[in-house]
């Protein structure tokens, strides 16, 4: 019994000593999808979409960092006039709409009085709520639930600011199945408030 409260006295108090070093982060901005793909149909670029979310910093100098996200992606299809789909189509939109799961590692690269400049990496789950419908052949459930991404970033702390850009590669393919193969690399540039 002694030994029971004895571990969880040195359990409580870790988990005390590991949250008095936590910060909470929300932050808001814009991503870009890098998509430049051809097929014998046409070819996909990437557009501007946005993202808003939080995460917590757990850590001083070293930090573990997990996160929640809402993100809107975008890519456009083009499709070319003399492809194999054998009606002529517009170009076309994809909109992706779903939660994104971050868990970074990081470390101070330089930590000045009331600024810091911090490198960070990771992996991500991006969890696919919603694609819009109507694009021919490929309706919702022609995309991946689960997109699996790697992450590398570089943040600045301004007081109780701060500014990420960061670098996501994906790691499977966007549709549900081995063709077409797709996968989109996203830029992040975010802005948010340190507490």
């Amino acid at each position: 019994m002694r030994r029971s409260i004895l571990i969880c006295l040195i359990v409580a108090l870790g988990f005390g000593a590991a949250f008095s070093q936590a910060q909470f982060n929300i932050k808001a901005g814009a991503n870009v999808t890098q998509a430049k793909e051809s097929y014998n149909d046409g070819e996909i670029d990437g557009k501007a979409g946005y993202q808003i979310g939080f995460e917590a910093r757990f850590g001083d100098r070293f930090y573990v960092s997990p996160g929640l996200y809402y993100y809107k992606h975008q890519s456009r299809i083009n499709f070319f006039e003399d492809g194999n789909v054998g009606i002529d189509l517009p170009d076309y939109t994809v909109n992706f709409e779903g939660l994104r799961v971050p868990l970074f590692i990081g470390g101070d690269l330089i930590e000045g009085e009331n600024w810091g400049l911090r490198l960070y990496t990771g992996p991500n789950a991006s969890f696919v709520l919603n694609t819009n419908d109507g694009l021919p052949g490929y309706e919702d459930d022609a995309f991946r639930e689960v997109l699996w991404g790697f992450n590398g970033g570089l943040g600045v702390d301004l007081g109780i600011f701060t500014i990420d850009l960061s670098q996501e590669w994906r790691l499977n393919n966007v549709f549900d199945g081995d063709t077409p193969e797709f996968k989109n690399n996203i830029t992040y540039l975010s802005v948010g408030f340190l507490f």
